[in-house]
């Protein structure tokens, strides 16, 4: 179910909530797999939002480095350069990370 202006209305969550938990039968049972849907539902939000404040810190960093003139202007020229510095980066936080004890 999608969230328009006809489920932003007050109690509209409730009807929402009752029209998809009615399919699994009892009441009871409803009850229980309504609370897994709305937990599960609040998890999700929380991850979602702890992603939205990591993205918003990484732009923030961004534009202060560049404020500090902290940045490289890459274009056509360099591109491939810039692709090997990134890839012989990976490679070497990949082999760090297989040395640690307790991974792979």
């Amino acid at each position: 179910m999608t969230v328009d202006s006809t489920t932003r209305r007050p109690g509209a969550f409730a009807r929402v909530l009752r029209t998809f938990s009615g399919r699994w039968g009892p009441s009871e049972k409803r009850r229980e797999r309504s609370s897994e849907v709305i937990r599960e539902g609040l998890r999700l939000l929380r991850e979602r939002d702890q992603r939205v404040e990591a993205l918003r810190r990484d732009v923030r960093a961004g534009f202060e480095a560049v404020e500090r003139g902290e940045f490289s202007v890459t274009d056509e020229s360099n591109i491939q350069e810039l692709a090997e510095r990134i890839k012989t980066h990976g490679r070497k936080c990949l082999a760090e990370e297989e040395l640690k004890p307790g991974t792979r």
